[in-house]
């Protein structure tokens, strides 16, 4: 959501919404005047990092993460967002990283808000077949867009005692030196 001069602009259900508190036949003119030098709109999330929906756009940051990464697609971004393959094609042009499908990559990590409270039973179930698939691939990184997934995955991979550290993408997109892992 980007708020400012009594326009707060989001991503809803897919669609970019603009809302601005006035009629809808004002709404389209204005719209149509502010997006006419418009080239890109660069998504940030409430704690600063480039959203999913910000990465259409990009192909490469310069990133160098020399580690073996599999990627967690959330449902959010896969089912709302339709990010598609943009995050792919990111890690893929990271400098000495190694992108390993994560078998099963569609199915929800059992997360989902509260699904997880209501539903305990049922998230532990699903988190460790996801982390069962994470594990499979053998990479040292899982990676995903959405801090609750990491959270998720990241909790019952710490539970076994797996040595697969979770990381946001932002994370490894910011990564500009080889080296040992973030904190």
């Amino acid at each position: 959501m980007a708020a400012g001069f009594g326009v707060k602009l989001y991503v809803e259900r897919g669609h970019l919404v603009l809302n601005d508190g006035i009629g809808r036949q004002r709404r389209v003119r204005r719209y149509s005047r502010a997006t006419a030098k418009l080239r890109r709109v660069l998504v940030l999330g409430h704690s600063g990092f480039v959203t999913l929906e910000a990465l259409r756009w990009l192909t490469d940051v310069g990133a160098a993460f020399p580690h073996t990464v599999t990627l967690h697609t959330s449902c959010h971004s896969l089912r709302s967002l339709h990010i598609g393959d943009q995050p792919e094609r990111l890690l893929a042009a990271v400098q000495g990283l190694q992108l390993v499908t994560l078998p099963r990559r569609d199915e929800c990590c059992g997360f989902g808000g509260t699904f997880s409270v209501k539903n305990a039973g049922v998230s532990t179930a699903m988190a460790a077949d996801k982390v069962a698939c994470v594990l499979g691939t053998g990479a040292e990184v899982c990676t995903a867009g959405d801090n609750s997934c990491l959270m998720q995955i990241g909790g019952a991979l710490r539970r076994g005692n797996a040595a697969v550290r979770c990381l946001h993408l932002a994370e490894i997109l910011a990564s500009a030196a080889p080296g040992e892992l973030p904190p």
